[in-house]
C-alpha cells in the first residue's frame, strides 16, 4: 500500500526559468492551455526539454492563419539549455492539421504514437467554425496525455477557448508581455498573477569555450580515428592552425551550434588561402613577364 506522503508528482523540467513560474515544471498527465502572444515561448521551453519524442500537432487553417514551427527559436533554445539541436529536431512528430478532419486524424497519430514525453497542440482554436472537432480533439488527446503520464499544452495565441475547453483543462494560463517582463496570468486551478522581469529569464549557460572544447574532443575520440590517407593529420591542422586561433571571433557569431561555426570559419579560411593564392600566383605572373622582357633586351 503506498500512502500520499509517499506519492511524487512527476514533472517535464526544463531547468530554466519558466521552472520556477509552474512551480517546478509542467506536472506529468495533467493538461494545460496557454495562450497569449509568449505562449509559444512556454512551448518551445518544454518542446526542446523534453529529451524524447515531442508529438506536435500543427493545428491551423491554411487559407487565413498559419501556424509554422519556429526553428530558430528551438535552435536558440537548444543552444541555451546545451543540447545538440539536430537531436531535437529529430525527436519531434511534426504532425499538420488544415481542416477539422485532418485534426481528428492528427489526434488519431498521436495517440497511436510510442515514447512520447510531450503532447502539443498548436492552435488550440484554429477551426471556430467546427468548435465540436477542437473541442473532442483537445479531450483525446488529454486522456492520451494522462494514460501516458506526460504533459499535454495546448497554444493559442488568443483568447478564444470554448467554456468546454476550460473545463476539460488542468490549468489554464494567460502570458503576455508588459514593461517589466513578462507577465503571467493563471486561471485555474487557482488564480493569480506572477511578472517575470527580463534580467530574471537570463540562465547561466555553457560557454562557448566549453562547448567548443567539449565538440573537439568528441570529433579527435569519435570521428578521427576513422579517417584514413593522412587526413588525420589534416584535421589537427585545422584544430590547430585554423579553429582554435579563431575563438574568440566564433563565439561571437551567437550560432546555435559549434559545428556551424565551425564551418562558417573553415570557408573563411578557405576563400582568404584563396585569395592568397592568387595574389601570390599575380606575383609570380608578374615576375615572369619581368623575366622574359629582361631576356628579350638582352638578346
Amino acid at each position: 500500500m503506498i500512502r500520499a506522503s509517499e506519492i511524487v508528482e512527476k514533472r517535464l523540467i526544463s531547468h530554466r526559468w519558466v521552472d520556477r513560474v509552474f512551480g517546478g515544471g509542467l506536472m506529468c498527465g495533467h493538461s494545460y492551455i496557454i495562450y497569449g502572444n509568449y505562449a509559444e515561448m512556454v512551448m518551445t521551453i518544454y518542446m526542446v526539454s523534453a529529451s524524447g519524442m515531442v508529438a506536435y500537432i500543427n493545428s491551423t487553417d491554411y487559407y487565413s492563419k498559419r501556424n509554422l514551427i519556429d526553428v530558430e527559436a528551438i535552435a536558440r533554445e537548444a543552444k541555451a539549455q546545451g543540447i545538440d539541436v539536430g537531436q531535437v529536431l529529430k525527436a519531434i512528430i511534426e504532425i499538420s492539421a488544415h481542416s477539422p478532419q485532418r485534426l481528428l486524424n492528427a489526434v488519431k497519430q498521436v495517440i497511436s504514437a510510442e515514447n512520447v514525453r510531450l503532447i502539443v497542440l498548436h492552435g488550440l482554436n484554429s477551426f471556430p467554425e467546427d468548435p465540436k472537432s477542437s473541442e473532442t480533439a483537445f479531450y483525446a488527446l488529454r486522456s492520451a496525455a494522462a494514460r501516458a503520464n506526460v504533459p499535454f499544452l495546448a497554444i493559442e495565441d488568443e483568447p478564444k477557448i470554448t467554456p468546454i475547453m476550460v473545463s476539460m483543462c488542468s490549468h489554464m494560463v494567460a502570458v503576455e508581455r508588459v514593461m517589466e517582463g513578462i507577465q503571467f496570468s493563471f486561471l485555474k486551478p487557482t488564480q493569480a498573477q506572477l511578472i517575470v522581469r527580463w534580467e530574471n529569464m537570463g540562465r547561466l549557460t555553457p560557454s562557448f569555450r566549453q562547448r567548443y572544447n567539449n565538440y573537439i574532443n568528441s570529433i579527435r575520440k569519435e570521428f578521427e580515428p576513422l579517417l584514413r590517407d593522412g587526413k588525420d593529420k589534416t584535421l589537427e591542422d585545422m584544430i590547430e592552425y585554423v579553429w582554435n586561433p579563431e575563438m574568440a571571433s566564433m563565439s561571437a557569431l551567437n550560432m546555435p551550434q559549434v559545428s556551424d561555426s565551425l564551418v562558417f570559419i573553415s570557408m573563411l579560411h578557405l576563400m582568404h588561402e584563396l585569395e592568397v593564392t592568387k595574389n601570390d600566383l599575380k606575383d609570380v605572373k608578374e615576375k615572369l613577364k619581368h623575366l622574359q622582357q629582361d631576356e628579350q633586351v638582352s638578346q
